[in-house]
């Protein structure tokens, strides 16, 4: 068995493509309809660019459903001293978590990676 998924379709692939400039994520998908894994994973490169620039917004890359059914996945990039992305984080749970449960998640991400970020430039600085 081989799995394969698209970068698109994952979290963590997710906040990898925001650090990239346009043209190279035009040349990772140029044309506009996109493999799919489940009915849930974006099918255009036109809501993947509109899921971009969104994740530059929050901070936070997501998928739901898109590469597994009934999983949600919340991820962000990790940066070192200069502002680079160096890494990511992510965490993936039930999608049947309720919206309290899901926020408090996505909160203790965030702390993660501030505080990781954090020991890095104490490290490097």
């Amino acid at each position: 068995y081989r799995w394969e998924n698209p970068i698109r379709s994952i979290g963590v692939r997710g906040a990898e493509l925001v650090p990239m400039d346009g043209c190279t994520q035009m040349s990772l998908y140029p044309e506009e309809n996109l493999p799919t894994c489940t009915p849930r994973t974006i099918s255009t490169r036109q809501e993947l660019l509109r899921q971009i620039r969104e994740i530059r917004e929050t901070g936070v890359a997501y998928e739901e459903e898109e590469s597994v059914p009934y999983i949600k996945c919340y991820a962000t990039p990790v940066l070192d001293h200069y502002g680079v992305a160096i890494a990511a984080i992510s965490i993936a749970m039930p999608i049947m978590k309720s919206q309290e449960e899901t926020e408090k998640t996505r909160q203790a991400l965030w702390e993660a990676k501030i505080q990781l970020e954090s020991v890095l430039r104490a490290l490097y600085h």
